[in-house]
């Protein structure tokens, strides 16, 4: 499923509005962020040497649209591809990007990993009962104690084919641990295509998912692709990845100007 605020299928009218409502005051410090540039991650300063007027992108893990929107504004005679399972995050990212007119950007209401099924999206409950949902993450079983939604899981390979991209130029994926599962379920197109990949690694989040920092690290080597972090403002090529951070990973053939 795919599209904006009116594509909620299945969720009854009144559920609807008061869904509107309670999503409406996150809404607002997004539209203030976005306006002032303020509240970004360090990475999103770095995209505008990485994506192109006319480039490609998927934003796996799109949440309420901190680099879906960076990405649609330099891509902005490009595509954007956003993935966002969570019924929450999903409302809040079809209006920021109507308020924004978005119109490189496709919100795609599913999960991404290494095979197509079904699963939950479990977002734990914090204090005050608040529900974490910047924190969820996918699981094959209902998590007591937890905001647990079903969700349809689709692979990077299916979604290219299915939605004709002849060209990817950049991927982003945060999704709190299943992030080798997404980048397996990829492969062929990241052979192909050989984007530039941001990708979080935390190694807390990656055992979640029965995978490891080595994993990441032996993926990459095997494509030929080179670890940056950024540092100061400046993307530095790594030796070795050691520590949980954000790395952009980038094909060696790559000629890039930081």
């Amino acid at each position: 499923m795919s599209g904006g605020f009116e594509k909620g299928k299945g969720v009854p009218m009144f559920k609807k509005i008061k869904l509107l409502f309670s999503v409406l005051p996150m809404v607002y410090k997004v539209s203030i962020r976005n306006i002032q540039r303020k509240k970004f991650e360090s990475e999103v300063f770095i995209l505008e040497k990485l994506i192109g007027r006319h480039d490609v992108c998927l934003d796996i893990g799109g949440a309420y649209g901190r680099y879906s929107y960076p990405m649609a504004r330099l891509a902005r005679e490009g595509r954007i591809l956003t993935f966002e399972p969570g019924q929450y995050s999903f409302y809040i990212l079809s209006l920021v990007k109507l308020i924004f007119r978005m119109k490189n950007v496709e919100i795609i209401k599913k999960a991404l990993g290494k095979e197509n099924k079904k699963s939950f999206l479990i977002s734990p409950i914090k204090r005050k009962e608040k529900i974490g949902h910047s924190l969820s993450y996918l699981s094959d079983k209902v998590v007591p104690s937890a905001k647990c939604e079903p969700v349809e899981v689709t692979t990077i390979d299916d979604v290219v084919r299915e939605h004709s991209i002849d060209s990817l130029n950049f991927i982003k994926c945060d999704t709190e641990g299943a992030e080798m599962l997404v980048l397996w379920g990829g492969v062929q197109t990241i052979k192909k295509f050989r984007p530039v990949i941001l990708a979080e690694v935390d190694a807390k989040h990656l055992n979640r998912f029965g995978n490891s920092v080595q994993e990441v690290k032996d993926f990459f080597k095997g494509l030929s692709y080179d670890f940056f972090c950024l540092i100061d403002g400046r993307l530095s090529k790594m030796a070795d990845i050691k520590e949980d951070s954000n790395y952009f990973f980038i094909p060696q053939e790559k000629n890039l100007d930081f």
